[in-house]
């Protein structure tokens, strides 16, 4: 019943669509994509700059590819909107390597920069710059159609008898191609593109090891909680083991350091629901007569501030910490007796604060692999899919 209203108020109140939150964040990535694109051939570029870049594109390209799932539901236009979401991630991927042949080359590799290659990585930055600069759709890809013309009249007025040349000539030309491939894709999240849309969708690496550890570290949490219930015997230590839990899975994925911050504010937001719950709302209602009007003008204030702060990824823990504690410890029903019961309360506050509190240390002492691990795995499966190609073929 909760899912149905949820459903409706969603819909016929207050509609969000994740495509148009797919749609910023496509945006937001493309930008970021040709920032990089400018800031890679730029021999004064530093190396900071261009690792924070890559974060930043890799972070976006995460949230890309997380919303292209769900977009899939919404509509008969979904399905073709998932394929370009896994469309443009493919080909931002894409560029990010090709451009990073030519940053190298001129970096490290000097000797090989031939005229014909500086002119070539002269026009490309020049192209990329404008393309940058500019938010107009039409525009960025008219100037990537004249760009792909240049270079490949640049091309067939350039001969050479370098291999090596030729071949970083057919690069130059690689990286216009997933340009307008690209821009398409963000295109056809708007509006259909039945010419394009043929990408197959991303598959997910899956660390067996890195879900190990998030087994153990639930399972440790739930058999605290559990061993604290079955010492005490209080049903308010039921939060301990049952909260804690849910946090713990929710919050698998993050790193550590991201982590301290998100379960600090969720703690706060714990605090302040039991402020709230406690000296506000079953104090107001517990001095009114049982109508359901004087409920809902009770929990209207504090529910519709905690849903706003969920709205924000900033704001997110906080909302997270207060909306649910303050739901189980108000536990809006006919009979509110128990709750009223300043004991069982207060007792219910103190055990989700003190679960969370567990739960922040129980992270700091079951930390997941390490990056270098995780990249030797990553590398090593990688090496492995390549050799399965190899012999398919």
């Amino acid at each position: 019943m909760g899912s149905i209203c949820a459903g409706v108020v969603s819909h016929l109140f207050w509609p969000v669509k994740v495509k148009d939150s797919l749609q910023r964040q496509a945006r937001s990535v493309i930008n970021q994509t040709l920032q990089y694109l400018v800031t890679e051939l730029d021999k004064s570029g530093t190396h900071e700059n261009r690792h924070t870049q890559i974060d930043s594109i890799m972070a976006t390209l995460g949230m890309v590819s997380e919303d292209s799932s769900a977009v899939s539901y919404e509509g008969p236009k979904g399905p073709g909107r998932t394929r370009a979401a896994n469309q443009l991630a493919q080909k931002v991927l894409s560029l990010l390597a090709l451009v990073q042949i030519f940053g190298r080359l001129q970096r490290r590799h000097a000797e090989l920069m031939t005229p014909v290659l500086t002119q070539l990585l002269d026009r490309l930055r020049d192209a990329f710059g404008r393309i940058a600069e500019s938010d107009d759709f039409d525009y960025c890809l008219e100037q990537v159609k004249l760009l792909r013309s240049d270079l490949s009249k640049y091309r067939s007025n350039n001969d050479s008898d370098l291999p090596f040349e030729s071949h970083m000539l057919n690069v130059g030309a690689e990286i216009t191609s997933e340009l307008t491939v690209l821009l398409r894709a963000f295109r056809a999240l708007e509006e259909r593109d039945s010419t394009l849309l043929n990408a197959p969708s991303m598959q997910t690496y899956q660390d067996p090891l890195a879900g190990l550890i998030i087994g153990i570290r639930t399972t440790m949490v739930f058999l605290i909680g559990a061993t604290i219930w079955v010492g005490t015997g209080s049903s308010a230590a039921l939060m301990i083991m049952i909260l804690p839990v849910i946090f713990s899975i929710m919050l698998a994925r993050l790193p550590l350091m991201i982590l301290k911050v998100v379960l600090k504010r969720l703690l706060i937001g714990v605090v302040v629901a039991s402020f709230v719950a406690i000296f506000f709302a079953l104090n107001v209602l517990s001095q009114s007569s049982g109508q359901l009007e004087i409920l809902l003008l009770v929990l209207a204030g504090p529910f519709f501030i905690g849903l706003l702060l969920l709205a924000d990824r900033q704001t997110l823990p906080y909302g997270l910490g207060f909306c649910i504690p303050f739901s189980i410890l108000v536990s809006p029903s006919r009979d509110m007796s128990r709750t009223f019961s300043i004991d069982y309360t207060l007792s219910s506050a103190m055990a989700i604060f003190a679960g969370v509190c567990i739960l922040f240390w129980v992270f700091h002492l079951i930390t997941g692999p390490s990056i270098q691990l995780l990249v030797h795995r990553i590398f090593k499966t990688t090496y492995q899919d390549l050799l399965e190609a190899q012999s398919a073929s």
